[in-house]
């Protein structure tokens, strides 16, 4: 289960199906990582740090309900695509004071072999104040993600933020 504290940027469309229905189409370039420590009693320690940078295309249908003057709401679903420029996982180690490391490569068939390309489901919410977005959305990965063995490694996200309606 790996969660990541991630940066997104990006733009995207609205563009009008029938009275407050959209389809939404856009591009965001993703961060991500995450760092995990632990110990086993004073005699080994180690840290895994991984990092992921890539691109989401999101395609899905919105619908806005207004609230008052200012405030809407909007709730959207459809699917998002997804590719990995970059992956990269770096173990260090230290086992009675003698320490090393590995780093894996995400993509590469002699690292960890994963797939760059994803699509996933997307839900979500959006509140909007004036110009000003405050949003949640939950993707789910359809496509195995590992290439090594039999089981079926998804990706999904949990995604909160903020954002400026230009």
């Amino acid at each position: 289960d790996l969660q990541l504290s991630s940066f997104i940027a990006g733009v995207d469309y609205n563009v009008p199906v029938t009275g407050n229905l959209m389809f939404n189409l856009g591009g965001q370039l993703r961060y991500g990582t995450k760092t995990s420590e632990g110990s086993f009693y004073n005699v080994a320690s180690g840290k895994h740090t991984t990092t992921l940078f890539g691109l989401d295309v999101p395609l899905f249908f919105n619908y806005t309900f207004p609230i008052t003057g200012d405030l809407k709401m909007t709730v959207l679903a459809g699917a998002k695509a997804s590719y990995g420029f970059m992956g990269k996982t770096k173990h260090e180690g230290n086992v009675l004071g003698i320490s090393g490391g590995t780093e894996d490569d995400w993509y590469d068939a002699n690292g960890m072999n994963r797939n760059r390309f994803n699509l996933s489901g997307i839900t979500g919410v959006v509140f909007s104040f004036n110009q000003f977005r405050l949003f949640y959305d939950f993707s789910w990965g359809f496509l195995d993600m590992d290439n090594n063995d039999n089981t079926k490694t998804a990706i999904s996200s949990m995604n909160f933020g903020l954002g400026i309606e230009l």
